[in-house]
C-alpha cells in the first residue's frame, strides 16, 4: 500500500520529531508528515543540534507504522537516508552519498541528516518517527560548530533550488523504497551508495575504537569491518562514530 501523506506544517517549531512524537502517541495515523520553516531545537543523533535557519532548508519528520518484527527497525534509519538520496537525484545531479549510520554527503561533506525514534508496545514495534534534514539553500551559520564538514544543495548545484519540490521527492522516494522494509534488497541498494566503502575507517564506540576496511551493511543496518587480522566485525549504530582512518 502506497503512504498517504498528511503535511502539518509550521513556520517555526521547536523539533518537527517531538511534534510528530507527541502525533504519533495520540493515534495520528501513518503518513502524517510535520515539516517546517525554521527549526529552533531540531537534534540528530545522539542530541546533536540541527540548524534549521528560516526558509534556507527542510525539517520534516514523518509516522511511520511498519508490519515489520522489531529486530529490523533498524533498517528505517537506512530507508530515510535512502530516500533522502534518491530524493536528492531526482531534482539535481550531485554525486550524493550515505555515511552511515545517517548522514548524506556531496564531495565529502554534510548535506542531509536522518533520526528515526521508535516506539515500542512491550516488544513489538509500534511507530516510528522519521526525522530528516536536508540543506538546501542554505547550511548552518558559519559559527556553529560542527563535528562534520557541511555544505548545501544550493552551494553544491550553483543554484537556489525550490524547496518544496526537494521535500516532494524525498516523501515520492521514502513511499517507492517502503515496501522493502524488512527485505535484503533495501541495504543492498543503501549499501550501492555508502561513502568509504572499500576505505580504511577508524569506529570510535563507547569501549573501543576498531580500525579496518569498510567492506557493506547488512540487512539489520550494521556495518561490516574488515580487521587486518581478517577477522570481519559488524557493529550497529549505537553510539559508535565512523571517520576515515
Amino acid at each position: 500500500m502506497p503512504l498517504t501523506y498528511r503535511i502539518r506544517h509550521y513556520d517555526t517549531i521547536g523539533s518537527t520529531n517531538d511534534e510528530a512524537k507527541r502525533l504519533a502517541s495520540l493515534g495520528e495515523p501513518e503518513g502524517t508528515v510535520v515539516s517546517a520553516d525554521e527549526q529552533t531545537a531540531g537534534r540528530g543523533r545522539s542530541g546533536r543540534t540541527w540548524i534549521t535557519p528560516p526558509g534556507a532548508a527542510i525539517a520534516m519528520s514523518i509516522i511511520l507504522r511498519p508490519r515489520i518484527p522489531a529486530i529490523h527497525s533498524t533498517q528505517i534509519a537506512l530507508l530515510g537516508g535512502l530516500a533522502v538520496l534518491e530524493g536528492i537525484r531526482r531534482i539535481v545531479d550531485l554525486p550524493a552519498q550515505i555515511k552511515w549510520p545517517n548522514d548524506v554527503l556531496v564531495r565529502g561533506k554534510k548535506v542531509a541528516g536522518v533520526l528515526a525514534e521508535a516506539t515500542f508496545a512491550g516488544e513489538a514495534l509500534e511507530s516510528v518517527v522519521l526525522g530528516m534534514g536536508v540543506n538546501v539553500n542554505a547550511g548552518p551559520p558559519p559559527d556553529f560548530k560542527l563535528e562534520y564538514a557541511a555544505t548545501s544543495l544550493a552551494a553544491e548545484s550553483g543554484c537556489p533550488l525550490d524547496r518544496e519540490a526537494v521535500m516532494n521527492a524525498i516523501l515520492a522516494a521514502l513511499d517507492a523504497r517502503y515496501p522493502q522494509l524488512g527485505r535484503p534488497e533495501l541495504a543492498a541498494a543503501w549499501s550501492e551508495h555508502l561513502a568509504m566503502r572499500g576505505e580504511q575507517v577508524r569506529v570510535a564506540g563507547m569501549t573501543e575504537t576498531i580500525i579496518g576496511r569498510l567492506e557493506g551493511v547488512t540487512g539489520e543496518g550494521a556495518i561490516v569491518i574488515r580487521l587486518e587480522s581478517g577477522e570481519a566485525r559488524m557493529l550497529l549504530a549505537g553510539d559508535v562514530h565512523l571517520r576515515g582512518a
